[in-house]
């Protein structure tokens, strides 16, 4: 009987000391784990569309119509991407445009302007947009800046300085060259804007052909100063004609006769560059002419 007794008194105590099982949670807190254990969570690298950012500036823009030669696809691809790097690193959108003809009744800077100001998914980027358009068979060409970019390359200084870059190429047809070197101008004014804070002026840089002027202009200072010291030495004269060598006692001329046969002249008149600047006060910039 005592041992029936301590046995039940054992049972108790140790029904007492167990802790409080899983059953005995809050009801609600069980629906929370519940729910968020069943709740599914989005895959790896995926975010949210509200929280999805617009990629920085645009698509590169190069479009070349059948029939401008010059102008491989290779070159044409090579081109998309590196304006397509540009574009990104600075945010702005930079295209460029051969076309065989232009439009009846336009001219290359109204169908410059119209892809700089007319939307159309063109105008990407925070800083502006801006197109080089070349029309080969009337060799027309401009360059159109959109707002905000008229203020960083302006219509001043420059859009010039990408003319001088790309005029020789287009006068000579190399219109892959032309594109590729209006793409590194453009990128270096756009460089040298992000880190000084104003537009770029060549005028304010170092020139190495304004030190090689300067160099060959002193050589032909000095060139000239010694010519001067020499003609007034009194033991050193120039000779008047061949005649002063000649050994008259041993020379006799005793004919002479000329013959002529024909002359043919043909005269090209020179093409003349012709170029039009546009004011960055409004919403476009630029420039273009012949070529």
């Amino acid at each position: 009987m005592r041992n029936i007794f301590f046995c039940l008194v054992a049972s108790i105590l140790i029904l007492f000391s167990v802790p409080l099982s899983a059953a005995s949670m809050n009801p609600a807190q069980d629906a929370v784990q519940k729910a968020s254990s069943t709740e599914k969570a989005p895959p790896a690298g995926t975010a949210a569309p509200a929280e999805k950012a617009a990629p920085a500036g645009g698509n590169a823009l190069v479009r070349v119509d059948q029939g401008v030669y010059g102008f491989s696809d290779h070159a044409k691809k090579k081109l998309e991407d590196r304006l397509a790097k540009l574009n990104a690193k600075y945010d702005v959108h930079v295209g460029v445009v051969f076309l065989k003809k232009l439009p009846a009744g336009k001219t290359a800077e109204h169908e410059a302007k119209a892809i700089v100001e007319g939307g159309n998914g063109y105008e990407q980027g925070s800083k502006g947009s801006m197109v080089l358009l070349v029309a080969t068979d009337s060799r027309d060409y401009y360059i159109a800046t959109g707002r905000n970019l008229n203020k960083i390359i302006t219509s001043k200084e420059g859009i010039p300085y990408i003319e001088n870059r790309i005029l020789k190429d287009l006068k000579d047809n190399d219109y892959e060259k032309a594109a590729t070197h209006f793409a590194g101008a453009v990128e270096k004014e756009l460089a040298y804007y992000e880190e000084n804070g104003e537009p770029y002026d060549p005028s304010k840089t170092f020139s190495v052909l304004a030190l090689l002027i300067a160099v060959l202009g002193s050589g032909a200072a000095g060139i000239g100063v010694r010519s001067y010291l020499i003609s007034q030495m009194s033991n050193v004269h120039h000779a008047a004609d061949a005649d002063v060598y000649l050994d008259k006692e041993s020379f006799e001329l005793t004919g002479e006769s000329d013959t002529f046969l024909y002359t043919k002249v043909k005269s090209v008149p020179k093409r003349k560059h012709s170029s039009s600047r546009s004011s960055d006060s409004g919403s476009t910039g630029g420039g273009g002419g012949k070529f």
